[in-house]
């Protein structure tokens, strides 16, 4: 009498189970994986948006607070001390404090290579004529776009409108409208904005 020996090995539903329960357990890893990538991202993404849009807000709380100041001009006219071209932007700003001459500050903004940097120094009126700019201080790493414009009346009896520089005016523009765009992490991140000015220094 033969008694039937089981061969070694396994059997053809067992690899296929086994290789089922590897595929299932490498999707469950790759799933979190990918899943904590995402949210990394995401957070790092958040943040970054947060760092554009504080830039932002900062140059809009500078803009808000500019004050209009007639200076003399080659010893003649008289201009309004907010002086600014496509890139650039020159203006005397005032602490929340007060008005006093002691609280006025000569602000400047503008790039400084690929960075967004704010220069302030005490106000004077010589300084205005000046080319003293202070110390600057970076507002934001990594700009792609930085665009000024303005919206007024360049004379009396014209119309108002938007222009992209704003020099030796005796008035102050209405709007200024900023283009601020920053590259993070292979993105564009869009903080634009516009402000309104105040046209007289006691308002």
């Amino acid at each position: 009498m033969k008694i039937a020996r089981r061969r070694a090995g396994f059997s053809l539903l067992e690899v296929l189970l086994a290789v089922t329960l590897l595929a299932m357990i490498t999707a469950a890893i790759l799933g979190g994986l990918h899943l904590g990538k995402r949210a990394w991202e995401t957070g790092r993404d958040y943040e970054s948006v947060g760092e554009v849009e504080e830039a932002a807000n900062a140059i809009a709380a500078i803009l808000a607070r500019a004050i209009p100041l007639p200076v003399a001009q080659n010893d003649q006219d008289q201009m309004v001390t907010i002086r600014g071209s496509g890139d650039h932007l020159r203006l005397v700003t005032v602490y929340e404090g007060g008005a006093s001459w002691a609280g006025l500050m000569l602000t400047e903004i503008g790039l400084s290579g690929h960075d967004l940097s704010i220069w302030t120094n005490v106000f004077r009126a010589q300084s205005w004529r000046g080319s003293e700019r202070g110390r600057p201080v970076k507002a934001l790493a990594g700009v792609e776009t930085f665009e000024l414009s303005y919206f007024g009346a360049a004379t009396a009896d014209a119309p108002p409108r938007w222009t992209n520089s704003w020099i030796d005016q005796h008035t102050a523009p209405q709007l200024i409208a900023v283009k601020l765009v920053a590259l993070r992490n292979r993105k564009r991140i869009d903080a634009s904005f516009t402000v309104a000015i105040r046209q007289h220094p006691d308002s």
